[in-house]
This record gives structure tokens, C-alpha cells and sequence, in this order.
């Protein structure tokens, strides 16, 4: 059967993928990382690296934390550049697609990956609707991004490209996610292993490094360090190994069934290359404290497996090498009963990536619902005490929506004497927003030592807003 067949089976559900996603078009924002992504793209549209204490004042942002006199994102500065150019145009409002426009980048360059390996491109569906890369390509966050110069520069590397491509796709991985990097250090082994020519290291060295020096440079210029936000370094640890190790083994066996061994089994000529990556990527994830997780032991096995992103593309590369070499060796099947099959494959993913967005779409709804009672509600220039949940709710305001001071609460840990806060007659509010877990009651009583604690009566169960007073003040 011609190839042309398969890039057009390919090529009609990616169409199909962006009809889903244009239906099912994301009305706003519903994890805290994309409040700073689009924050830090907002900050730099006016001129400025960092705030500094009066500018945060006139221009108050969410997902920021002080460092002495400034305030700065916590995140990364690879999506924030991708959006930029969006930020203050009248393509402001498509700025959900381009996480449409990622996904289906890293599609293409996977399907080109696999047909250069003599593999049908329509495997590249089990990237299209993996249900974890799926669902976060309907958000602006960074994992993908990286996830997409990484499997660059394993193309790079994989088909001896040049040496210098290889590091510039390492390093702009590096600039998505920081352990993005993990790609230009490995890769640069397996170069050394392969024993390319030392005007090949040097080339690939200089190129990374140098994208590395300038991250590193950023760096010292917003955080005062190269490593950037550094206490998150202590979020890694041996002990997180017992909630990690079976997370990670139960979710890469089930969704794709039998993928964590699939690295076992693929040819010798690659084996020991994608051993080595997925390996240290995987071992990095195993001692990090936190994966995304809810109620449903189901949800969380796809929503958990975001940080993860970054190196499901070559997870996914070595279970379509053993598929298909056990379905064309051992079963005798031919292209066209493998075209077939994955079209069936297919039909079934794109159905339940269907039902996916749907549940995705309904509950972002149901935030966009709070976000129009809170700016209804709430007196413009107020200040926002919160937790971070509650932050995005109103942290991204359109042209016409009312702008607010935000001021994030971490219990039980943050012991905040607010009554700074009220410098001017504004308003300040208690805002609280939790799925599942609901220690608010907590957080009423600690507050309530200090302060008059009004409740504001929402229709919302998962929504708390209160209005503060300072008991010095109402006492008067």
C-alpha cells in the first residue's frame, strides 16, 4: 500500500483533532502555571524583566513572588516567548490555540521520526490523542514545548544532522522546561559514545552552552542566581520515591498497555540510547515530590503525567518500535492491515479524547461561571488574599474586566500580617477555591484571631469569599 495512504489517515485526524479542539475552544484559563505564563508575557509587553516594588504596585500581577525589592514570575521564559507576540493584539483571544499548534508540530515531527525508520507514520495518533499530551495541549504550559525541542534534537541526533542544530534544539528545551536540559546533556554522552568527531562535541557543546550561558544570565538578572528560583531544589528527595515509583509504573503501563517495558525490547541499535534518556528522565520524576493529581484514581493516571511530557514522545517512540515489530515479524501483517487496525485505533481515541475535552470544557465553564461572579462582586483595585486556585480565577483580566491586587496564601505555612494592605480604602478579600480537599474551616478560624472575617454568599460549593477587617479597625 502507498505511504501516501497513511500520511492521509494521519493527516484527517489531526484535521479532525483541530475541529475538536475549535469546538471545545478553552474560554480561560484553568491551572495556576498558565496565570504565570501569560503574566510574564503581559510584564514584558510593558518594558519590564521584573517589578520592582512601585511598578507592582500599578501593575499588579498573579503567580509572582518577592525577591528583596522585586517581584518576579515563577516560571520558565520558553512559553511565555511563544505567546508573547500575541499579547496586546487582536490575537489576544487565540492565545489557548497555540497549545493546539504545539501538539500538532510535535505529531508531525514524530510521524517524520518513525517514517525515517521505516515505521507508518499513522502510529504518530497514539502522540496525537495520548489523552495526558491531549488534554494539556488545550492549556498554556510549557511541557510540551519542551517535550517538542526534545524529540527535535533526538531526530537531530538520531539521523546525524548538523551538530550544531542538535544543540540548539537542547538548549531551547532547556528554555521551555529547566530539566529540558536533561535532552543536551544525555544526547551529548550518547554524541561522545558514538564518538563523533571532536569538531562535532565542540559544535553541539557550544551551541547548548551558549543558549545555556543566556538562560543563566536571565537568570541572575531577574533571581540574583543562576539556577533561578533555587529553593525549588529542595523539593527533591529520596522519600518521594514510595508515592512516585508506583504512580509512574501503574500509569506508563496502563494507558498505553504494556509501555514501560516496551524500552526492554526495542533493537539493539537503539536500545541503549533510549535506556539512557528515558532512564534519567524517569529517575529525575521518581524523586520529585508532586504529579497533578484528583480524586479518581483514573484522572489522575492522565492529568498526573504533565511534568511528564517532556519525555512521553520517546516513551511513545519505543512502544510503536516494538508494536510494530511484533505485529510485521510474528504476526505477518502488512501495511494495509496495520493502516486499518490503527484507523480503528484511531476512531476509538478520537472519541474518547472527545469525551476528555467535553468534561475538560464543562469545568472550565463552570471557573469562567466564578470568574463573572467575582467580577460582579468584588470592587475593582481590591486586594486578593488566596490561595493560588483561587488567583486564576480573576488573574488574567481581558480588556474590559476589572484589575485586582493578588496576594497569595499557603496554609498552614504563611502567617501574613495583612494589615498593610489596607493603605487606601479598598477593600480587602479572603478568596478560597479547593476541589475535593477542603480544609477552609481551618483557615476561617486563623484568620478569624486576627481579623472580622464576612462571609460573601456565593452559588458555589468549591468557592469561598469572604471580605476581611482588621480588628483594630472595626473595634473603632
Amino acid at each position: 500500500m502507498k505511504l501516501s495512504y497513511h500520511v492521509s489517515v494521519l493527516s484527517l485526524f489531526i484535521v479532525f483533532y483541530l475541529l475538536m479542539f475549535k469546538w471545545f475552544y478553552p474560554p480561560m484559563s484553568g491551572i495556576e502555571d498558565e496565570v504565570g505564563f501569560i503574566n510574564a508575557a503581559r510584564m514584558w509587553d510593558q518594558g519590564h524583566l521584573y517589578l520592582d516594588q512601585n511598578a507592582f504596585k500599578e501593575t499588579p500581577l498573579a503567580d509572582f513572588f518577592q525577591i528583596d525589592d522585586r517581584w518576579v514570575t515563577s516560571r520558565n521564559p520558553g512559553r511565555s516567548l511563544v505567546i508573547y507576540p500575541l499579547i496586546g493584539t487582536s490575537w489576544h483571544d487565540y492565545l489557548y490555540g497555540t497549545g493546539a499548534g504545539i501538539h500538532v508540530v510535535l505529531t508531525l515531527i514524530f510521524a517524520y521520526l518513525i517514517k525515517s525508520m521505516g515505521i507508518s507514520p499513522i502510529y504518530a495518533i497514539l502522540v496525537l490523542f495520548h489523552p495526558t499530551l491531549a488534554i494539556y495541549s488545550r492549556t498554556i504550559t510549557a511541557d510540551a514545548l519542551a517535550a517538542t525541542f526534545g524529540l527535535l534534537m533526538f531526530v537531530a541526533y538520531y539521523q546525524k544532522r548538523s551538530p550544531m542544530m542538535i544543540g540548539l534544539f537542547g538548549g531551547l528545551a532547556a528554555i521551555s522546561r529547566y530539566h529540558g536540559g536533561i535532552y543536551l546533556a544525555v544526547i551529548f554522552l550518547l554524541q561522545w559514545k558514538r564518538r563523533d568527531d571532536w569538531s562535532s562535541l565542540a559544535k553541539t557543546g557550544a551551541v547548548g552552552g551558549g543558549i545555556a550561558v543566556m538562560l543563566f544570565i536571565y537568570n541572575c538578572d531577574v533571581y540574583g542566581h543562576p539556577l533561578g528560583y533555587t529553593s525549588a531544589l529542595s523539593a527533591f528527595s529520596w522519600i518521594h520515591l514510595k508515592h512516585q515509583l508506583p504512580f509512574y509504573g501503574i500509569s506508563l503501563t496502563l494507558l498505553w498497555p504494556g509501555m514501560l517495558i516496551a524500552p526492554f525490547f526495542v533493537p539493539k541499535e537503539l536500545r541503549f540510547d533510549l535506556s539512557l534518556l528515558l532512564g534519567t528522565f524517569t529517575t529525575f520524576f521518581l524523586f520529585y515530590y508532586y504529579h497533578d493529581s484528583r480524586p479518581s484514581w483514573l484522572i489522575t493516571t492522565v492529568i498526573g503525567q504533565r511534568l511528564f511530557q517532556v519525555v512521553l514522545p520517546l516513551w511513545i517512540l519505543a512502544y510503536v518500535v516494538v508494536a510494530d515489530t511484533l505485529l510485521k515479524r510474528f504476526s505477518k501483517v502488512g501495511e494495509k492491515q496495520i493502516l486499518g487496525l490503527m484507523m480503528v485505533v484511531g476512531i476509538g481515541l478520537a472519541v474518547a479524547n472527545g469525551m476528555v475535552f467535553d468534561r475538560h470544557q464543562r469545568h472550565l465553564q463552570r471557573l469562567e461561571e466564578m470568574q463573572h461572579f467575582l467580577y460582579e462582586k468584588l470592587v475593582p483595585g481590591s486586594t486578593l488574599v488566596g490561595n493560588a486556585s483561587f488567583h486564576k480565577l480573576v488573574a488574567i483580566p481581558g480588556p474590559n474586566d476589572p484589575i485586582f491586587r493578588h496576594t497569595v496564601y499557603h496554609y498552614p505555612d504563611d502567617r501574613y500580617d495583612f494589615l498593610d494592605l489596607w493603605k487606601d480604602d479598598k477593600p480587602v478579600y479572603l478568596g478560597l477555591y479547593y476541589r475535593g480537599k477542603k480544609d477552609h474551616e481551618k483557615i476561617i478560624a486563623d484568620f478569624g484571631k486576627n481579623y472580622v472575617v464576612e462571609e460573601i454568599i456565593d452559588p458555589f460549593e468549591e468557592l469561598m469569599v469572604y471580605r476581611l477587617y482588621p480588628l483594630a479597625r472595626a473595634n473603632q
